[in-house]
């Protein structure tokens, strides 16, 4: 049984460099051999492995959302309005955006 989790474990690492580049779970099987059904079942069957994959998945955008977010605590107005922009348009998707937000800065329109 340590061999097989031992083995199972190897395998899991493996998927990680394809996971965190946003392949799917098939694709990364594809790449390193597997097939994607044990993987899938791990997933199913083993809380540890669901949530090693499913923290991979998020990886990317958790990093985006940082460095978005750090421009934006420093001052960056089009980091700002790009933010507010977005998120503004999630939360009204339902409803017609009737008012669009300018600024101007010494005379000249940075959003």
């Amino acid at each position: 049984m340590r061999g097989l989790r031992q083995n199972k474990d190897q395998i899991v690492e493996l998927l990680h460099d394809y996971i965190v580049l946003g392949y799917s779970i098939n694709k990364s099987c594809q790449y390193i051999g597997i097939p994607h059904t044990t993987v899938h079942t791990w997933i199913n069957n083993d809380p540890e492995v669901r949530m090693k994959i499913n923290s991979w998945k998020n990886i990317v955008n958790l990093e985006a959302r940082k460095r978005i977010v750090e421009k934006i605590v420093n001052g960056d107005i089009k980091a700002s309005m790009w933010w507010l922009d977005k998120f503004d348009y999630i939360e009204n998707s339902n409803e017609e955006k009737s008012n669009q937000l300018s600024i101007e800065i010494n005379g000249r329109k940075v959003y």
